[in-house]
Parts: C-alpha cells; sequence; structure tokens
C-alpha cells in the first residue's frame, strides 16, 4: 500500500541535504518514524559523499518482526523490504552503514537479514534522584549523571545509538522510582518535585539501605521542576524510544520505599495496609501514567529477607502489590500488555509461576547468566542451575550480561561476542540486558581531558556496545563490517592491526575472572584490585576460587594436586599467569607497531591505544599477584625458601606493574569512587600493594 503523504517527507529528507536529483519511492509503511530515521541516515550518509540514492520501502510481512532484504536493482537504486517498520528501519541504518563504510553506492551488496535474538537490551541503574536512587549511588558515576538522566538531549542521542546498534529494549533499574514518576491519588504528599542531589556524605554508611536523614536535610536542588514537568519528560523519553524501536521497562528493588517512608501513611512495616495499598496503586499509576511503557520488572531478595520468613511470603506480597497493581492499570485499558519480569532472584521459577498464575500479560524472569562477569568466558555454566525449571514450567527467560569488570578501559572481541550470543541456549530465552550493577552508564566524568569530560559511555565504548547490540542480532555477522567500522572511526591507521590488537588485549580480563573468580560485584572490581572489604592482598588471591565450569584451577587445589597439570586439561594457578603474560607482551608489541605505523593518531586513536597499553599492564600486575600468590601458599606448605624468594621477587615485579599501570590509566581518568565506597585511585591504591610484599617477606611456614 503506498502512502503518497510518506513519499512526500521521504523526498523532502533527501533534498534538504541539497541532492536535487537524489528520490526516495516509499511504500509500506513509510510513515513510521522508525523508517523516518533511518531516512535521515542516508540522507546523512549521502550528502557527505554527495551521490544520489533512489531507496523503495516496502512492507512484507512474511519476512518475519525486524527482518530486512536489501535489493539492488542498480548503482544508487535499492529497495529494501522490512517484516515489519522495525525491519525497514533496520534494513535502512544497514543500507546507509555500507553505503559509508563502502565510501560509496557501487559498494552496496543484497543481503538479509534476521534477529537471532528478538529482544537486545541495555541495562541502566538510573540515579533519578538522592532522594530515589538507584542500587547504590554512592559512586561517583551516579552522582555526577542525576543532571544527566533529566536532559532530552541526552535521550535523544542515547537512544539513537542504541537503534544504530540494534539494541530494542532499554531497561531502567531504581529502588524505589515511584515518588519521582507519578503522582497517586490516594497518597498525595508521596510525590517529588524538582531533581535534588546532597551535601551529606558519610564514608562508613557506603551502601545505605534507607535514604539517611542527613541527605534530607542537606538537599542541593540540580532542576527545579514540578512532578507533572517530570511525567511529561519522561512520556517524551519513552514515546521517542517507541520511535527507535525501543521498549522501555521500569525494574525495581524491595522492600525499598525511598522517598515515601512517613508519608501518608506509609511505613517501613510489610503488614501495614497503607504500604501495600500505596505500592499497589502507585504501579497501577506507572502502568497508567505511561502508556508506551513496555513493561516492569522487580526483586524478590535484596532486602525483603529482612521482613520475610520463606519465599512464598515474599511471592505473595509482591504479587498484592505489583501484580495486582498492574492488573488494576489494564482493567482500564483492554488489549494493552505490560510484561513482566520477575527475577530469579533469592526465589524460584515453580514458586513463581504458582504465585502469579492469574498475571493478565507475558510473564518472565530473568537470570545473570555469566553472574557479574561477562567478561570471563563465552561459555559460562551457572544457567544449568535454572534451565530445568525453565523448560518444565515453559518460562522464559531474560539473561542479566553483567559488566562489573572494566569501567574505564575500553574492551572489544568481536570473536569472543561471537561465541558467548552462539552459546546461549535460545529455547528459554526471552532477551538479554547488559550492565551493571555499580556503574552508571550515562556520561562520562572520570575523564582528564576537559574536551571529553562528559562523553557519553556508548560512544566512548562504541566498539564494546557495537559488538553486543549487533551480534546479538546477528551473531554472524560479516567481519568486514567490524573492520570497516574500525576503518571509518580511525582512518589514520591499520584497521586489522587494530582490531587483531584491541581483541589480545581484551583476552586479558576473562584471564583475570577465570583465575580468580568473584561471582559478585561487591566482591572484585578488577580495576582496582579491591572489593567493597577494601584490597584484595595476596591471602585473598591464596584462598580465591578458580571459574566454575573452566578449564582453571585454584591455588588450593593446586597444591593439592599430586602430579603437575595436563596442559589440555587445567590451567594452573602458573599457567594462567603466563597466558596473562603473553597476552600483555602481545598486546604491547601491537601498541608500538600501532604507534610506529601511525604517525599523527587522533586524540581518540592515541587514548585508546593508552587504554590497551594500561590493560597490558594490568594484566602483568594480575601475572605476578598470582605467581607471588601460588609460590607464597608453596612456601607456607613445605617451608621451601625458594618459594618465599620467588614470592617476594614476583610481588615486587606486580608493584613496578601495577606502577605502569596506573602512570597510563592515571593520565586519562581521574580518580572517582566506585559504588559500595571504594576509591579508584591507582596512585594510592600502589600503597597497598607494597603490603604484599610485607606479607611474603615476613611469612613463617604453616605448622600442623
Amino acid at each position: 500500500m503506498n502512502h503518497p503523504v510518506s513519499r512526500f517527507l521521504c523526498l523532502l529528507l533527501l533534498s534538504s541535504a541539497g541532492l536535487a536529483d537524489a528520490e526516495v519511492k516509499a511504500s509500506g509503511d513509510c510513515a513510521s518514524p522508525r523508517v523516518e530515521f533511518a531516512i535521515g541516515e542516508i540522507e546523512q550518509t549521502c550528502a557527505r559523499l554527495k551521490e544520489p540514492v533512489e531507496v523503495r520501502f516496502v512492507e512484507e510481512p512474511a519476512l518475519g518482526p525486524q527482518a530486512y532484504r536489501i535489493d539492488v536493482a542498480a548503482p544508487g537504486r535499492f529497495t529494501i523490504t522490512g517484516g515489519d517498520a522495525a525491519g525497514l528501519m533496520y534494513g535502512g541504518l544497514r543500507l546507509a552503514e555500507a553505503i559509508r563504510l563502502g565510501r560509496g553506492i557501487g559498494a552496496v551488496k543484497p543481503e538479509t537479514a534476521k534477529p537471532y535474538l528478538l529482544q537486545r537490551g541495555l541495562k541502566m541503574n538510573i540515579p533519578l534522584d538522592v532522594r530515589t536512587p538507584s542500587y547504590d549511588d554512592t559512586g561517583d558515576s551516579a552522582k555526577w549523571n542525576i543532571e544527566t538522566v533529566w536532559d532530552l538531549s541526552f535521550w535523544q542521542e542515547y537512544l539513537d545509538t542504541m537503534a544504530r546498534h540494534r539494541y530494542n529494549v532499554l531497561t531502567l533499574w531504581n529502588r524505589h522510582p515511584f515518588p519521582s514518576l507519578v503522582t497517586v491519588p490516594e497518597f498525595p504528599d508521596v510525590a517529588l518535585d524538582d531533581v535534588c542531589s546532597t551535601t551529606f556524605h558519610d564514608p562508613k554508611d557506603n551502601h545505605p539501605q534507607v535514604v539517611p536523614d542527613g541527605v534530607w536535610n542537606n538537599l542541593v536542588v540540580l532542576k527545579k521542576t514540578t512532578i507533572a514537568e517530570k511525567i511529561d519528560f519522561w512520556r517524551t523519553v519513552m514515546a521517542y524510544a517507541k520511535d527507535r524501536g525501543i521498549e522501555v521497562y521500569w525494574i525495581t528493588w524491595n522492600i525499598f520505599l525511598d522517598g515515601a517512608y512517613g508519608k501518608n501513611g506509609v511505613t517501613d512495616d510489610k503488614d501495614n495496609p497503607q504500604t501495600v495499598a500505596y505500592l499497589r496503586a502507585s504501579v497501577r499509576e506507572l502502568v497508567k501514567t505511561y502508556p508506551d511503557l513496555a513493561g516492569i520488572g522487580l526483586t524478590a531478595g535484596e532486602r525483603m529477607n529482612k521482613f520475610f520468613k520463606g519465599s512464598k511470603a515474599k511471592e505473595e506480597w509482591l504479587w498484592k502489590t505489583y501484580g495486582l497493581g498492574v492488573a488494576d492499570a489494564l482493567k482500564e485499558s483492554p488489549g494493552r500488555q505490560v510484561r513482566f519480569i520477575h527475577r530469579d532472584w533469592q526465589t524460584s521459577v515453580p514458586l513463581i509461576k504458582e504465585t502469579f498464575a492469574g498475571y493478565p500479560g507475558p510473564l518472565d524472569t530473568s537470570f545473570k547468566y555469566a553472574k557479574a562477569r561477562i567478561h570471563s568466558t563465552p561459555t559460562p555454566v551457572f544457567a544449568d542451575e535454572i534451565l530445568p525449571d525453565l523448560r518444565e514450567h515453559g518460562m522464559k527467560c531474560w539473561w542479566n550480561l553483567r559488566n562489573d569488570d572494566l569501567f574505564c578501559l575500553r574492551w572489544g572481541d568481536p570473536d569472543y561476542v561471537r561465541a558467548f550470543i552462539r552459546n546461549i541456549p535460545l529455547d528459554v530465552t526471552a532477551g538479554i540486558y547488559m550492565g551493571s550493577d555499580g556503574y552508571v552508564w550515562a556520561r562520562n566524568f572520570a575523564l582528564k581531558d576537559p574536551a571529553l569530560r562528559g562523553q557519553m559511555e556508548l560512544d566512548r565504548h562504541w566498539y564494546a556496545f557495537m559488538l553486543w547490540g549487533r551480534m546479538a542480532y546477528d551473531p554472524g555477522l560479516d567481519p568486514r563490517i567490524v573492520s570497516d567500522a574500525l576503518r571509518d572511526r580511525y582512518p589514520e591507521t591499520d584497521p586489522d592491526l587494530l582490531r587483531q590488537t584491541w581483541a589480545v588485549a581484551s583476552g586479558i580480563m576473562p584471564q583475570i575472572n577465570r583465575a580468580y573468580f568473584q561471582a559478585g560485584d561487591f566482591r572484585f572490581s578488577p580495576e582496582g584490585s579491591f572489593a567493597k572489604s577494601g584490597f584484595l592482598t595476596v591471602d585473598h588471591f591464596i584462598k580465591g576460587e578458580a571459574m566454575p565450569g573452566t578449564k582453571e584451577i585454584s591455588i588450593a587445589d593446586f597444591l593439592a594436586m599430586e602430579a603437575p597439570a595436563d596442559p589440555e586439561e587445567k590451567v594452573t594457578p602458573l599457567q594462567a599467569a603466563e597466558n596473562l603474560r603473553t597476552l600483555a607482551e602481545n598486546t604491547l608489541a601491537g601498541c608500538k607497531q600501532l604507534r610506529e605505523t601511525t604517525p599523527a593518531p587522533s586524540t581518540e586513536l592515541s587514548g585508546l591505544i593508552t587504554d590497551l597499553e594500561a590493560m597490558a599492564w594490568m594484566g602483568r600486575y594480575y601475572a605476578g599477584k598470582i605467581t607471588g600468590a601460588t609460590r607464597l601458599a608453596q612456601f607456607r606448605k613445605t617451608g621451601d625458601a625458594t618459594r618465599k624468594q620467588e614470592a617476594v621477587a614476583a610481588l615486587e615485579e606486580a608493584l613496578e606493574c601495577w606502577k605502569q599501570y596506573g602512570r597510563l590509566a592515571g593520565s586519562q581518568y581521574r580518580p572517582q569512587e566506585l559504588a559500595r565506597g571504594i576509591v579508584l585511585d591507582w596512585d594510592a591504591l600502589a600503597k597497598e600493594i607494597a603490603k604484599d610484599i610485607a606479607i611474603a617477606q615476613s611469612a613463617k611456614p604453616d605448622r600442623r
């Protein structure tokens, strides 16, 4: 079916670029904002290359959702066929990319694509306000980004970038967002005007379960606004997301009631009928207020264990509040669907299915697919514990891909991502969402260069976000597209050398995580070699575990072996350390070659190479740390003085490597407090690392 008005709009878009001889003949659902976005991308590309182009859009539902086909009638004449508006958009975006990366319309070849995973999302722990925080907003990235998440231009840039990378789900995580998002008629005092930060800071309380009184008594208004204006803002954001084919979900933790305590009878008491009524009404109003809201999610763990005995009681309370709250809203909107994501965290699939059996819409669960360590192995085994229940009860799962490994240094390994995505069990998969628990991927304010400070994280870490998004859509993504994207971004250097060096450097973090595995984000922050409890000493590494389901073995298991390990069967701590040294040396060699063959690198490329060099020295630090820990454990067991000397030497080497790592990382990033109240300051941490040497020097054999 032709749409003459749509055709006129398409012509107008390309004519505005000064291409008088360019024409777009549009048919199908060309009136869609998604298609108009893709046309805008084609327009910009052709205007830059000064080439006319004729594109015809056709909708063909038989292709399937989000699928597309590009046909080439003649140079500069193309037909994009899409299974729906999203498919037309992706086809248009791919055409614009093919023209841009190929340096002209003659490079475009016919192609067909369809989504491997239908739902491909990002996770943002969103700091709406100091009074309605996310799970842990003690980190600087959260404090610095409160204003950012109330900036419409940020969301427009962010959502445009998501669409280009083929993400179509945005999950926004907050402990209790309702006071910042809705008004509830029965509880008029709860809604919050303005957007606030605070001058209050208690370093001893680095993860408050309730917003402290000191926050409320020391508020700083960052933005004057009313709750009505806030509602208009988020309606606009969600509508813009919909125009880019992106669904928005709000996901909470419980039983947090930030911003509502003590108002209209709401108390920190699960049995208080006012509290139950308030939360049910808040959920109802969230769904009613935002017609473009695609879904809502929750967590049955965290603070709820303080108030409930047994999972059954938790589930019943969540049904009375969240489940019935959504049901109340949907009674007024027949035909509307709101997907419910009930995380499998301190609960179970059978219990979720039983308690939420009456939910009026799609019901999924969610699981940390690689725990907090997306950079560990492409084949994590943790999902094995939930797969039988998913299959028995016919439930789909959203795989939470948690990156709590790397916040500063830039990562990118196409082969790793491809293998990771292909390992996901499709038969029980609802979708994926990728993000962090202790870092806000909005704008980067830790950058030292004033010209870069405030750069959008999706732009700074563009390569990683591109790889995960594009390969979740199509893990068979042509490697030439990856190389061409690098050539387009860094035209001054050899893209294949950069891709190879970047991939080698990106192998360092997975090797660290496999050799010293900590499932939770608060137990290990690799860029700082610390945990919530403080710096991780050589003794922590001696007691540490290797990653389950991999070939790595722990130091304790290594010491218990009666014969040397076969490298084909096991990776010992010493072999892991040697792997890290090899990866580091190859990375540094690649970086040296990049610098020698790129006489005039851009600021971005030079900074990227510095990141890769820093990654190499971080790898060498952990190689020394793991070696030192292993030799120290051997000395304590056997009393062999040679092992003690080797431990001291390895730890001394680790300290020198850390200083090199800190020099490089510190040249680009200023110290920042991460979530859980730990400061990432490489110079200060060097003093902690020196203590490892003292531990080894003063060590004595174990006496049994």
